[in-house]
């Protein structure tokens, strides 16, 4: 179930509307977000899957991204974890 704040977050995808015929979402300020390429992902399980890129048509909406990873920073650094990973990173063979 989703909550209020995920519904209302216009940056996430599952927020916009899709035009299936074109393969394209638009944002919230008219701006239409069209696929770029994919990309091959492994889930933590092991699961392979193949999603699709979207990119924007140049948008305003950057400033969106800023502001969400600034809040990401701001609430990091009130949680204490600066200088920690979320993560833990992987150890490269020798």
């Amino acid at each position: 179930m989703k909550t209020g704040k995920f519904k209302n977050d216009i940056s996430k995808r599952e927020n916009m509307e899709y035009d299936g015929i074109r393969d394209e979402y638009t944002c919230a300020n008219h701006k239409k977000l069209r696929a770029a390429g994919t990309e091959k992902r492994v889930s933590k399980g092991g699961y392979e899957s193949e999603v699709t890129i979207y990119e924007s048509e140049g948008c305003e909406l950057f400033l969106v991204c800023l502001g969400y990873n600034m809040n990401k920073l701001h609430h990091k650094i009130q949680q204490g974890r600066c200088g920690t990973s979320l993560h833990p990173l992987k150890q490269k063979a020798s």
